[in-house]
Protein backbone atom coordinates (compact mmCIF):
# COMPACT_ATOMS: atom_id res chain seq x y z
CA UNK A 1 0.00 0.00 0.00
CA UNK A 2 1.07 4.04 -0.79
CA UNK A 3 1.99 5.95 1.84
CA UNK A 4 0.22 9.15 2.86
CA UNK A 5 3.15 10.63 2.20
CA UNK A 6 3.23 9.28 -2.15
CA UNK A 7 -0.42 9.69 -1.85
CA UNK A 8 0.05 13.75 -1.37
CA UNK A 9 2.82 14.04 -3.50
CA UNK A 10 1.21 12.40 -6.81
CA UNK A 11 -1.19 15.60 -6.45
CA UNK A 12 0.39 18.37 -5.12
CA UNK A 13 2.85 20.62 -6.45
CA UNK A 14 6.15 20.20 -4.42
CA UNK A 15 7.58 23.59 -2.95
CA UNK A 16 10.47 25.32 -4.47
CA UNK A 17 13.30 26.34 -2.41
CA UNK A 18 13.68 30.19 -3.87
CA UNK A 19 15.83 32.93 -2.46
CA UNK A 20 13.93 35.13 -4.81
CA UNK A 21 10.78 35.69 -5.20
CA UNK A 22 10.50 35.04 -8.96
CA UNK A 23 10.56 31.28 -9.58
CA UNK A 24 10.93 28.83 -12.98
CA UNK A 25 11.07 25.05 -13.24
CA UNK A 26 15.14 25.64 -15.09
CA UNK A 27 16.72 24.98 -12.20
CA UNK A 28 20.63 25.39 -11.70
CA UNK A 29 21.68 21.53 -12.48
CA UNK A 30 19.75 21.62 -16.45
CA UNK A 31 22.68 21.16 -18.69
CA UNK A 32 24.42 24.72 -19.86
CA UNK A 33 23.13 25.75 -23.09
CA UNK A 34 22.09 29.12 -24.84
CA UNK A 35 19.51 26.91 -26.40
CA UNK A 36 15.79 25.61 -25.14
CA UNK A 37 15.38 28.08 -22.46
CA UNK A 38 13.45 31.84 -22.70
CA UNK A 39 14.75 34.88 -23.33
CA UNK A 40 13.15 38.33 -22.74
CA UNK A 41 13.25 40.31 -25.69
CA UNK A 42 11.05 43.44 -24.78
CA UNK A 43 8.51 44.88 -22.12
CA UNK A 44 4.99 44.16 -23.23
CA UNK A 45 4.04 48.29 -22.70
CA UNK A 46 6.66 48.39 -25.50
CA UNK A 47 4.35 46.88 -28.32
CA UNK A 48 1.58 48.50 -29.41
CA UNK A 49 -1.17 47.53 -32.32
CA UNK A 50 -0.25 46.83 -36.02
CA UNK A 51 3.38 48.59 -35.29
CA UNK A 52 6.23 46.73 -36.15
CA UNK A 53 8.82 46.58 -33.41
CA UNK A 54 12.92 45.79 -34.20
CA UNK A 55 15.58 44.16 -32.25
CA UNK A 56 17.93 42.06 -32.21
CA UNK A 57 19.18 38.84 -30.12
CA UNK A 58 22.65 37.05 -30.37
CA UNK A 59 22.80 39.54 -33.42
CA UNK A 60 19.91 38.07 -35.18
CA UNK A 61 17.45 40.86 -36.70
CA UNK A 62 13.76 40.03 -35.18
CA UNK A 63 10.93 41.87 -35.63
CA UNK A 64 7.84 41.55 -33.62
CA UNK A 65 4.28 42.58 -33.84
CA UNK A 66 1.41 42.93 -31.70
CA UNK A 67 -2.18 42.10 -33.57
CA UNK A 68 -5.38 43.40 -32.69
CA UNK A 69 -6.03 40.65 -30.47
CA UNK A 70 -3.23 41.43 -28.78
CA UNK A 71 -0.97 38.20 -29.58
CA UNK A 72 2.40 39.08 -30.22
CA UNK A 73 4.54 37.22 -33.58
CA UNK A 74 8.20 37.29 -33.98
CA UNK A 75 9.77 36.40 -37.40
CA UNK A 76 13.61 36.80 -38.27
CA UNK A 77 14.12 39.63 -40.34
CA UNK A 78 16.69 37.42 -42.49
CA UNK A 79 14.65 34.21 -43.48
CA UNK A 80 11.27 34.77 -42.14
CA UNK A 81 11.28 32.14 -39.85
CA UNK A 82 9.55 32.09 -36.73
CA UNK A 83 10.14 32.31 -32.79
CA UNK A 84 7.34 31.04 -30.26
CA UNK A 85 6.74 33.60 -27.73
CA UNK A 86 5.12 34.04 -24.24
CA UNK A 87 4.02 37.07 -22.47
CA UNK A 88 4.31 36.80 -18.77
CA UNK A 89 3.85 39.44 -16.08
CA UNK A 90 4.89 42.22 -18.48
CA UNK A 91 7.34 40.71 -20.28
CA UNK A 92 7.53 39.24 -24.01
CA UNK A 93 9.82 36.57 -23.84
CA UNK A 94 11.26 34.52 -26.94
CA UNK A 95 11.86 30.48 -26.82
CA UNK A 96 15.26 29.97 -28.55
CA UNK A 97 14.24 26.33 -29.37
CA UNK A 98 11.68 23.85 -31.20
CA UNK A 99 8.73 25.65 -31.23
CA UNK A 100 6.69 22.54 -30.24
CA UNK A 101 9.04 22.10 -27.03
CA UNK A 102 8.65 25.42 -25.50
CA UNK A 103 8.58 25.12 -21.67
CA UNK A 104 6.00 27.13 -20.34
CA UNK A 105 6.77 25.94 -16.92
CA UNK A 106 10.15 27.98 -17.65
CA UNK A 107 9.10 31.19 -17.84
CA UNK A 108 10.32 33.34 -14.46
CA UNK A 109 7.17 33.82 -12.60
CA UNK A 110 6.27 36.33 -9.63
CA UNK A 111 3.87 34.14 -7.26
CA UNK A 112 2.23 37.67 -5.94
CA UNK A 113 2.88 40.45 -8.55
CA UNK A 114 -0.33 42.26 -7.69
CA UNK A 115 0.99 43.49 -4.16
CA UNK A 116 3.83 44.79 -5.73
CA UNK A 117 3.70 48.15 -7.42
CA UNK A 118 6.64 47.42 -10.82
CA UNK A 119 8.74 50.25 -12.28
CA UNK A 120 10.56 49.13 -15.68
CA UNK A 121 13.73 51.21 -17.18
CA UNK A 122 15.59 50.49 -19.80
CA UNK A 123 18.91 50.63 -20.56
CA UNK A 124 21.39 50.29 -23.66
CA UNK A 125 24.79 49.60 -23.26
CA UNK A 126 27.86 49.64 -25.64
CA UNK A 127 29.57 46.78 -24.20
CA UNK A 128 28.96 42.57 -24.05
CA UNK A 129 26.76 41.35 -22.04
CA UNK A 130 28.49 38.93 -19.85
CA UNK A 131 30.21 42.14 -18.48
CA UNK A 132 27.03 43.53 -17.21
CA UNK A 133 25.59 40.33 -15.77
CA UNK A 134 29.45 40.32 -13.46
CA UNK A 135 28.87 43.92 -12.84
CA UNK A 136 25.42 42.47 -11.31
CA UNK A 137 26.53 39.94 -9.24
CA UNK A 138 29.15 41.45 -8.08
CA UNK A 139 28.13 43.08 -4.01
CA UNK A 140 30.90 44.74 -3.08
CA UNK A 141 31.07 47.00 -6.07
CA UNK A 142 28.17 49.11 -5.09
CA UNK A 143 30.72 49.96 -1.94
CA UNK A 144 33.30 50.74 -3.99
CA UNK A 145 31.99 52.72 -6.98
CA UNK A 146 29.01 53.56 -5.92
CA UNK A 147 29.67 54.94 -2.47
CA UNK A 148 26.58 55.75 -1.73
CA UNK A 149 25.38 58.25 -4.81
CA UNK A 150 21.97 57.57 -4.54
CA UNK A 151 19.49 57.71 -1.74
CA UNK A 152 18.42 54.03 -1.46
CA UNK A 153 22.17 52.72 -2.27
CA UNK A 154 22.87 55.11 1.09
CA UNK A 155 20.06 54.17 2.87
CA UNK A 156 21.75 50.73 3.15
CA UNK A 157 24.82 51.76 4.05
CA UNK A 158 26.29 50.77 1.11
CA UNK A 159 29.85 53.27 0.90
CA UNK A 160 33.43 52.89 0.96
CA UNK A 161 33.37 53.23 4.90
CA UNK A 162 31.51 50.42 5.71
CA UNK A 163 32.92 48.24 3.07
CA UNK A 164 34.43 45.96 5.78
CA UNK A 165 30.89 45.39 6.86
CA UNK A 166 29.57 43.07 4.13
CA UNK A 167 29.30 39.59 4.87
CA UNK A 168 28.60 37.10 2.11
CA UNK A 169 27.19 33.43 1.70
CA UNK A 170 27.36 31.33 -1.04
CA UNK A 171 23.63 29.56 -1.80
CA UNK A 172 22.17 27.30 -4.59
CA UNK A 173 18.38 27.18 -4.11
CA UNK A 174 16.20 25.78 -6.75
CA UNK A 175 16.33 28.18 -9.34
CA UNK A 176 19.84 29.59 -8.80
CA UNK A 177 23.14 30.27 -7.14
CA UNK A 178 24.08 33.28 -5.57
CA UNK A 179 24.90 34.89 -2.48
CA UNK A 180 22.72 36.04 0.55
CA UNK A 181 24.29 38.52 3.13
CA UNK A 182 23.88 41.62 5.45
CA UNK A 183 24.66 45.41 4.57
CA UNK A 184 26.15 47.15 7.07
CA UNK A 185 22.82 48.09 8.17
CA UNK A 186 21.97 44.65 9.27
CA UNK A 187 19.43 44.60 5.67
CA UNK A 188 19.75 41.22 4.54
CA UNK A 189 20.25 41.35 0.79
CA UNK A 190 20.09 38.47 -1.97
CA UNK A 191 21.74 38.30 -5.57
CA UNK A 192 20.68 35.54 -7.51
CA UNK A 193 21.69 34.15 -11.09
CA UNK A 194 19.54 32.94 -12.70
CA UNK A 195 21.17 31.33 -16.63
CA UNK A 196 22.02 32.20 -18.67
CA UNK A 197 21.39 35.96 -18.35
CA UNK A 198 19.08 37.09 -16.02
CA UNK A 199 20.42 38.61 -12.14
CA UNK A 200 18.35 39.28 -9.65
CA UNK A 201 18.93 41.69 -6.39
CA UNK A 202 16.30 41.33 -3.25
CA UNK A 203 15.94 41.29 0.03
CA UNK A 204 13.34 40.68 3.39
CA UNK A 205 11.38 43.65 2.61
CA UNK A 206 9.72 42.25 -0.23
CA UNK A 207 11.29 44.63 -2.96
CA UNK A 208 13.02 42.73 -5.90
CA UNK A 209 14.94 43.69 -9.15
CA UNK A 210 15.14 41.25 -12.17
CA UNK A 211 18.05 42.29 -14.92
CA UNK A 212 17.13 40.96 -18.08
CA UNK A 213 20.23 41.46 -19.84
CA UNK A 214 19.70 40.95 -23.80
CA UNK A 215 22.96 39.96 -25.35
CA UNK A 216 21.73 41.89 -28.53
CA UNK A 217 24.91 41.23 -30.74
CA UNK A 218 28.65 41.64 -30.22
CA UNK A 219 29.27 44.82 -27.62
CA UNK A 220 25.69 45.73 -27.70
CA UNK A 221 23.32 44.55 -24.67
CA UNK A 222 20.08 46.27 -23.36
CA UNK A 223 18.96 45.49 -19.90
CA UNK A 224 15.35 45.30 -19.41
CA UNK A 225 15.02 46.06 -15.49
CA UNK A 226 12.10 45.72 -13.58
CA UNK A 227 11.86 46.34 -10.20
CA UNK A 228 8.96 45.50 -7.96
CA UNK A 229 8.51 47.37 -4.70
CA UNK A 230 5.66 45.72 -2.34
CA UNK A 231 2.36 47.89 -1.62
CA UNK A 232 2.81 48.37 2.42
CA UNK A 233 0.26 49.96 3.93
CA UNK A 234 2.94 53.20 3.07
CA UNK A 235 3.27 53.06 -1.04
CA UNK A 236 -0.18 51.91 -0.89
CA UNK A 237 -1.48 55.09 0.15
CA UNK A 238 0.68 57.30 -1.91
CA UNK A 239 -0.18 55.74 -4.97
CA UNK A 240 -4.18 56.91 -4.55
CA UNK A 241 -1.85 60.49 -4.74
CA UNK A 242 -2.47 62.21 -7.94
CA UNK A 243 0.97 62.16 -9.70
CA UNK A 244 2.45 59.98 -7.57
CA UNK A 245 3.28 57.18 -9.85
CA UNK A 246 4.94 59.39 -12.78
CA UNK A 247 7.19 60.77 -9.94
CA UNK A 248 8.50 57.41 -8.44
CA UNK A 249 8.98 56.01 -11.88
CA UNK A 250 10.34 59.47 -12.99
CA UNK A 251 12.85 59.13 -9.59
CA UNK A 252 13.30 55.48 -9.93
CA UNK A 253 14.29 55.30 -13.56
CA UNK A 254 16.87 58.56 -13.38
CA UNK A 255 18.64 56.69 -10.54
CA UNK A 256 18.85 53.57 -12.70
CA UNK A 257 20.82 55.99 -15.31
CA UNK A 258 22.76 57.31 -12.93
CA UNK A 259 23.76 53.53 -11.60
CA UNK A 260 24.46 52.64 -15.33
CA UNK A 261 26.84 55.66 -16.45
CA UNK A 262 28.98 54.71 -13.15
CA UNK A 263 29.36 51.13 -14.21
CA UNK A 264 28.90 51.91 -17.59
CA UNK A 265 32.40 53.50 -17.82
CA UNK A 266 34.05 50.18 -15.56
CA UNK A 267 32.65 47.97 -17.76
CA UNK A 268 34.21 49.27 -20.87
CA UNK A 269 37.52 48.96 -19.47
CA UNK A 270 37.13 45.99 -18.49
CA UNK A 271 36.33 44.39 -21.78
CA UNK A 272 39.09 46.44 -23.42
CA UNK A 273 41.69 44.92 -20.78
CA UNK A 274 40.35 41.40 -21.25
CA UNK A 275 38.96 41.35 -24.78
CA UNK A 276 41.72 43.11 -26.47
CA UNK A 277 44.45 42.34 -24.00
CA UNK A 278 43.60 38.91 -22.93
CA UNK A 279 43.60 39.74 -19.50
CA UNK A 280 41.94 37.20 -17.34
CA UNK A 281 38.53 37.27 -15.97
CA UNK A 282 38.95 36.90 -12.15
CA UNK A 283 42.75 37.68 -10.48
CA UNK A 284 43.34 36.17 -6.89
CA UNK A 285 39.42 36.19 -6.40
CA UNK A 286 38.33 38.40 -3.63
CA UNK A 287 35.01 38.41 -1.51
CA UNK A 288 32.04 37.59 -3.51
CA UNK A 289 34.01 36.33 -6.79
CA UNK A 290 33.05 32.98 -5.94
CA UNK A 291 29.51 33.87 -7.29
CA UNK A 292 31.35 35.43 -11.11
CA UNK A 293 33.72 32.52 -10.90
CA UNK A 294 30.57 30.38 -11.50
CA UNK A 295 28.65 32.27 -13.90
CA UNK A 296 31.89 32.19 -16.34
CA UNK A 297 32.44 28.48 -16.11
CA UNK A 298 28.77 28.11 -16.68
CA UNK A 299 28.98 29.99 -20.34
CA UNK A 300 32.09 28.18 -20.71
CA UNK A 301 30.40 25.16 -20.67
CA UNK A 302 27.39 26.51 -22.49
CA UNK A 303 29.39 27.27 -25.05
CA UNK A 304 31.17 23.99 -25.48
CA UNK A 305 27.86 21.80 -25.32
CA UNK A 306 26.16 24.54 -27.94
CA UNK A 307 29.43 23.21 -30.21
CA UNK A 308 30.33 26.69 -31.09
CA UNK A 309 32.92 29.17 -31.15
CA UNK A 310 31.03 31.87 -29.11
CA UNK A 311 27.34 32.76 -28.67
CA UNK A 312 26.67 34.90 -31.63
CA UNK A 313 25.45 34.37 -35.38
CA UNK A 314 24.46 31.00 -34.60
CA UNK A 315 20.91 29.31 -34.46
CA UNK A 316 19.81 26.79 -31.95
CA UNK A 317 19.31 24.12 -34.47
CA UNK A 318 23.28 25.17 -35.48
CA UNK A 319 22.60 26.76 -38.82
CA UNK A 320 24.64 29.75 -39.08
CA UNK A 321 23.64 33.75 -39.60
CA UNK A 322 25.65 35.75 -41.77
CA UNK A 323 26.82 39.13 -39.90
CA UNK A 324 27.03 41.08 -43.20
CA UNK A 325 23.67 40.29 -43.77
CA UNK A 326 22.31 41.53 -40.16
CA UNK A 327 24.35 44.07 -40.37
CA UNK A 328 22.33 45.58 -43.50
CA UNK A 329 18.96 45.41 -41.92
CA UNK A 330 17.92 48.62 -41.05
CA UNK A 331 15.83 48.97 -37.58
CA UNK A 332 12.86 50.56 -37.32
CA UNK A 333 12.06 53.47 -35.79
CA UNK A 334 10.35 53.81 -32.66
CA UNK A 335 7.74 56.33 -33.28
CA UNK A 336 7.43 57.23 -29.40
CA UNK A 337 9.61 55.82 -26.31
CA UNK A 338 7.70 54.20 -24.07
CA UNK A 339 9.86 54.58 -21.24
CA UNK A 340 11.96 57.84 -22.28
CA UNK A 341 12.99 60.21 -19.83
CA UNK A 342 15.09 63.18 -20.79
CA UNK A 343 16.07 64.75 -24.13
CA UNK A 344 18.10 62.31 -26.15
CA UNK A 345 21.50 62.96 -27.59
CA UNK A 346 22.08 64.49 -31.59
CA UNK A 347 25.20 62.82 -31.62
CA UNK A 348 25.37 58.91 -31.55
CA UNK A 349 27.53 56.94 -33.15
CA UNK A 350 26.82 55.79 -36.28
CA UNK A 351 26.35 52.48 -35.55
CA UNK A 352 24.20 52.84 -32.65
CA UNK A 353 21.23 54.09 -35.01
CA UNK A 354 22.07 51.67 -37.69
CA UNK A 355 20.93 48.37 -36.15
CA UNK A 356 18.00 47.66 -33.67
CA UNK A 357 16.95 48.17 -31.54
CA UNK A 358 18.48 51.97 -31.61
CA UNK A 359 20.67 53.01 -28.28
CA UNK A 360 17.28 54.97 -27.28
CA UNK A 361 18.31 55.26 -23.51
CA UNK A 362 21.22 55.56 -21.20
CA UNK A 363 23.93 54.92 -20.17
CA UNK A 364 25.06 55.30 -24.16
CA UNK A 365 22.23 57.69 -24.69
CA UNK A 366 23.51 59.44 -21.70
CA UNK A 367 21.58 63.01 -22.34
CA UNK A 368 18.40 61.41 -21.29
CA UNK A 369 19.80 61.06 -17.71
CA UNK A 370 18.10 64.22 -16.03
CA UNK A 371 21.56 65.13 -13.92
CA UNK A 372 21.61 66.37 -11.52
CA UNK A 373 19.28 64.13 -8.89
CA UNK A 374 18.86 64.32 -4.94
CA UNK A 375 21.89 62.81 -3.59
CA UNK A 376 20.61 62.81 0.08
CA UNK A 377 17.02 62.63 1.82
CA UNK A 378 17.50 66.11 2.99
CA UNK A 379 17.73 67.15 -1.17
CA UNK A 380 14.63 64.62 -2.23
CA UNK A 381 12.77 66.51 0.59
CA UNK A 382 13.57 69.81 -0.64
CA UNK A 383 13.07 69.27 -4.17
CA UNK A 384 10.29 67.15 -4.08
CA UNK A 385 7.77 69.80 -5.50
CA UNK A 386 10.19 70.49 -8.87
CA UNK A 387 10.02 66.77 -9.43
CA UNK A 388 6.79 66.10 -9.14
CA UNK A 389 6.50 69.06 -11.88
CA UNK A 390 8.69 67.67 -13.62
CA UNK A 391 7.54 64.03 -13.67
CA UNK A 392 4.11 65.19 -14.45
CA UNK A 393 4.46 67.81 -17.36
CA UNK A 394 1.15 66.70 -19.23
CA UNK A 395 -0.96 67.27 -16.09
CA UNK A 396 -4.71 68.15 -17.39
CA UNK A 397 -5.37 71.73 -17.86
CA UNK A 398 -8.09 71.93 -14.99
CA UNK A 399 -5.92 70.00 -12.40
CA UNK A 400 -2.35 72.59 -12.87
CA UNK A 401 -4.16 75.19 -10.81
CA UNK A 402 -4.92 72.36 -8.30
CA UNK A 403 -1.29 71.49 -8.94
CA UNK A 404 0.45 74.39 -8.61
CA UNK A 405 -1.21 74.81 -4.86
CA UNK A 406 -0.26 71.52 -3.92
CA UNK A 407 3.53 71.72 -4.52
CA UNK A 408 3.42 75.33 -3.02
CA UNK A 409 2.35 73.57 0.19
CA UNK A 410 4.39 70.88 -0.14
CA UNK A 411 7.46 72.87 -0.63
CA UNK A 412 6.78 74.94 2.60
CA UNK A 413 6.21 71.54 4.85
CA UNK A 414 9.27 70.19 2.85
CA UNK A 415 11.29 72.96 3.41
CA UNK A 416 10.68 73.07 7.62
CA UNK A 417 11.02 69.22 7.62
CA UNK A 418 14.55 69.47 5.97
CA UNK A 419 15.41 71.51 9.07
CA UNK A 420 14.95 68.18 11.27
CA UNK A 421 15.85 64.71 10.18
CA UNK A 422 14.60 64.04 7.10
CA UNK A 423 12.97 60.50 7.23
CA UNK A 424 9.98 59.02 5.03
CA UNK A 425 7.52 60.10 7.57
CA UNK A 426 7.95 63.43 7.31
CA UNK A 427 7.99 63.29 3.29
CA UNK A 428 4.72 61.52 3.51
CA UNK A 429 3.41 64.73 5.46
CA UNK A 430 4.88 67.48 3.75
CA UNK A 431 2.83 65.80 0.57
CA UNK A 432 0.26 64.93 2.59
CA UNK A 433 0.00 68.50 3.82
CA UNK A 434 0.05 70.16 0.45
CA UNK A 435 -2.37 67.66 -2.05
CA UNK A 436 -4.75 68.34 1.59
CA UNK A 437 -4.82 71.85 1.50
CA UNK A 438 -5.20 71.70 -2.66
CA UNK A 439 -8.03 69.85 -2.36
CA UNK A 440 -6.75 67.17 -4.54
CA UNK A 441 -6.56 64.49 -2.00
CA UNK A 442 -9.72 62.37 0.02
CA UNK A 443 -9.80 63.19 4.12
CA UNK A 444 -9.61 59.53 4.25
CA UNK A 445 -6.72 59.33 2.48
CA UNK A 446 -5.27 62.33 4.41
CA UNK A 447 -5.91 60.37 7.54
CA UNK A 448 -4.53 57.25 6.15
CA UNK A 449 -1.24 58.74 5.70
CA UNK A 450 -0.81 60.51 9.09
CA UNK A 451 -1.70 57.10 10.24
CA UNK A 452 1.86 56.33 8.81
CA UNK A 453 3.80 58.56 9.91
CA UNK A 454 3.97 57.02 13.48
CA UNK A 455 5.04 53.98 12.18
CA UNK A 456 8.70 53.11 11.18
CA UNK A 457 9.70 53.81 7.64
Amino acid sequence: SRSLLEHVASRVEPPVNSYSPERSSRGPDHQPSFNNTWYAVAFSSELLPHVAYSTRLFGEPLTLLRASDETVTCTSALDGSKYFLAEQQGTVWLWRGAPQRADRSQLPNHPDADSTHAVETILDYGCDWKYIVENNLDTPHLYWLHDGSIPPIESLGCNRDNINSIALRFFKDDVGVGHIGKTSKKVTKVVRYDAPNIVRHGGVSGFSEEFNIVPIGPHRTRVLLRQRFPKGPILSTLLQLPGTRATLQYLVRNWNYQIGVEDYCVMQGQAHNIDDFGAANVVNGALGDDLILKFWKWKEAATKADGSSDEYFVKWDGSKIDPLAAAAVSPIAVPKLSHGVGVAMSDLQPHYLQQAPIADYPPVNYKRHATPLPSTPAELLSRLPRLISEANPKAEAGLKPQLSEALRTTQGAADEAGRRRPSMQLLLSAVSSGFLAAGMLDNAVARALDSQCDTPS
